[in-house]
């Protein structure tokens, strides 16, 4: 009687236990993590209990608590691989990379047949900056599945970095042709052709990325400057427009999209971004300022051009063509012939050996002609 009293009395702890686990898995199923814990912590303390604990600690984003329960759990349970994989993927999130090989190199000891473990412990030998290492290992995961597209990329990535092209393409391929839409293979392959100056592949490959929804600030700017270098000026405005909707503040594309707008002869739009780009820039260059000033010219604000031109003046002093840009700005903003002639002289004596002498002469030798011909 005794017996079957105990026997019950089991069985009955046994079901608590079990409706006790199925509350608190209910709980953490519905992301009430900390009411979790709490039931969980009521349950005895096995590796199954502290196992839990540390899954809802993780989702709460507790990672010390986390892996200090994950520990307590392989303390009951050495060899429970799912825990210790667990464990390990945990302290390389938190960036403890030797805690992280030491239990992935366990994890391959207990089941060297697993690719996954070899590709994390790879990404762990990355972040080591141990190179050999992380080859070693990813390659070992890619004998093990050959089809895992993760490690294909960073095989393929990895190569890419060392300039290894053969074996890069090789990866790329097989990588592509088990799954085209590889948007981190599409990226390499992409970069790999702008990098080698074959724009038009380039394209192919970037706006497949679009196609994607791989509608990403990096992917713009490569492309507009694929289009640049095609001479398809208005794809590649386009592009950069979409690119500035990501970073509105990046001086570099402003002051190319000004210079794309003004070879399209949008002189006003152009005014606007060099305008933008030169505020933003920390160190404004002579160049954009002369860039403005032609742009200026072009809209007949001579005025303002000047100004421009006196600002690159000032950032590179005494240059001949920012001197030439002034003098012949003057000579045509300037009203009576008397101040066009003598801006143009005064560039003849302070540069005398400068390659725009012909230029100033013969705009000299028109202005004097059409003062003479007005006087009569």
């Amino acid at each position: 009687m005794r017996l079957i009293l105990i026997i019950v009395l089991c069985f009955l702890k046994a079901e608590a236990q079990s409706s006790a686990f199925k509350i608190a898995d209910s709980l953490y199923a519905y992301g009430k993590y900390s009411d979790a814990i709490t039931h969980y912590k009521n349950l005895p303390e096995t590796a199954e209990s502290f196992e839990h604990i540390a899954k809802s600690y993780n989702a709460l984003g507790n990672y010390t608590k986390s892996i200090s329960y994950y520990n307590l759990a392989l303390k009951e349970a050495p060899n429970t691989q799912l825990t210790r994989f667990q464990l390990a993927k945990l302290y390389a999130q938190t960036k403890a990379y030797n805690d992280a090989k030491f239990h992935f190199l366990y994890l391959i000891d207990l089941d060297y047949k697993n690719p996954v473990y070899h590709y994390e412990l790879g990404l762990v030998y990355l972040d080591l900056d141990d190179d050999f290492a992380a080859q070693s290992r990813l390659f070992s995961a890619y004998e093990l599945d050959s089809t895992n597209q993760k490690v294909i990329y960073q095989l393929a990535k990895f190569h890419f970095k060392k300039n290894n092209e053969k074996t890069f393409l090789k990866y790329v391929e097989a990588g592509l042709e088990l799954y085209p839409e590889n948007k981190g293979l599409l990226s390499l392959i992409a970069q790999y052709y702008f990098n080698k100056d074959n724009y038009k592949t380039a394209v192919i490959q970037f706006e497949k990325l679009l196609n994607l929804n791989e509608d990403t600030a990096f992917v713009n700017e490569k492309l507009s400057w694929c289009y640049e270098k095609l001479y398809q000026d208005k794809k590649a405005i386009s592009a950069l427009e979409k690119t500035l909707t990501f970073e509105p503040n990046n001086s570099s594309n402003l002051f190319r999209l000004a210079r794309l707008f003004e070879r399209e002869e949008q002189f006003e739009k152009a005014e606007s971004y060099y305008k933008t780009a030169l505020q933003l820039e920390d160190q404004p260059l002579d160049k954009a300022y002369i860039n403005l000033g032609i742009v200026l010219n072009r809209q007949n604000k001579h005025k303002e051009a000047l100004q421009a031109f006196k600002r690159a003046d000032y950032f590179k002093p005494n240059n001949d063509y920012i001197h030439f840009l002034i003098a012949n700005t003057k000579a045509v903003y300037y009203a009576d012939y008397e101040s066009k002639i003598a801006a143009l002289e005064q560039f003849k004596i302070k540069f005398p050996k400068s390659v725009f002498i012909k230029m100033v002469d013969y705009k000299l030798s028109e202005l004097k002609r059409e003062e003479f011909h007005r006087e009569k």
